[in-house]
């Protein structure tokens, strides 16, 4: 069971059911294979559902209280009240008073490189027309544009990794997989035959001249020096499942796996 808590949203409920739903898999699948599973109809009145939202719901009760923080309204200080009836008015806080975190800044980078015009990535000055084009295009927000420094952009572009990319004439971005692997490979301790469903996102992918195919992962981590090489062996297992993944489930031979750090503006091959 998931337990839905007061400040869940869809997006984080998505990522809970979608470890459940993966953990299900894993354990169910075999289990069909076999037959041993047999279909049961669900129970329409033992299900729980849920009521029909309104409009109105959304609105804010301006005389709540402190749970109202949660539901992203600051109180102000409320002076005493007068013998006539008045009152107290809270200011809003609304979503763009609040600076980015790290990890808002990081997910702002990664959309961006998303949706760049790679061929729109030779100078300053193009990278910028570009943000500008996602902010106008609502791809992303205004604060998110105003997050991303062309500069660091720029950087990997320049970069012998980022030029062998744009010459690539083959290049795929956010590419999706699932697919079950042995669960041995990743759990010392799992039982012979045991599988585990890998599912992830490759940033970014492109063909080589020889044919190969390099994989690139985009890092935001503040890294520097040495700590960069240690940093770079914890994302290796990442990078061998999205080399599996490719391989099996697109077919393409990967020959490189990239980390590109935008904080050290440097490459790690693993």
């Amino acid at each position: 069971a998931i337990p839905v808590e007061k400040t869940d949203t869809g997006g984080s409920l998505f990522d809970k059911l979608s470890v459940l739903g993966a953990q299900l898999l894993v354990k169910t699948l075999p289990r069909i294979e076999a037959g041993d599973i047999i279909p049961v109809k669900q129970q329409e009145e033992d299900a729980t559902h849920v009521r029909m939202l309104h409009k109105e719901m959304g609105k804010i009760d301006w005389e709540k209280d402190a749970e109202v923080s949660e539901e992203g309204v600051e109180l102000l200080p409320v002076p005493p009240r007068p013998a006539a009836p008045r009152t107290a008015l809270r200011r809003p806080v609304f979503e763009g008073e609040r600076p980015l975190t790290p990890a808002q800044r990081g997910t702002a980078l990664h959309m961006v490189m998303q949706y760049l015009d790679y061929g729109r990535t030779g100078s300053f000055a193009e990278i910028a027309d570009e943000v500008t084009r996602l902010v106008e295009g609502e791809y992303i927000t205004p604060r998110q544009g105003n997050a991303v420094n062309p500069a660091d952009i720029l950087a990997f572009f320049r970069s012998e990794l980022g030029l062998r990319l744009r010459r690539s004439k083959r290049v795929e971005r956010e590419f999706k997989f699932s697919l079950l692997a042995p669960a041995q490979d990743y759990y010392p301790g799992a039982g012979e035959g045991e599988q585990v469903l890998l599912q992830g996102v490759v940033d970014c992918w492109f063909e080589e001249e020889d044919g190969t195919v390099t994989v690139v992962d985009f890092k935001t981590d503040r890294v520097a020096g040495d700590g960069i090489e240690r940093r770079a062996l914890d994302y290796r297992p990442q990078l061998e499942a999205y080399s599996r993944a490719l391989s099996q489930a697109a077919g393409v031979p990967v020959k490189r796996r990239c980390l590109w750090f935008f904080n050290a503006g440097r490459a790690v091959e693993l």
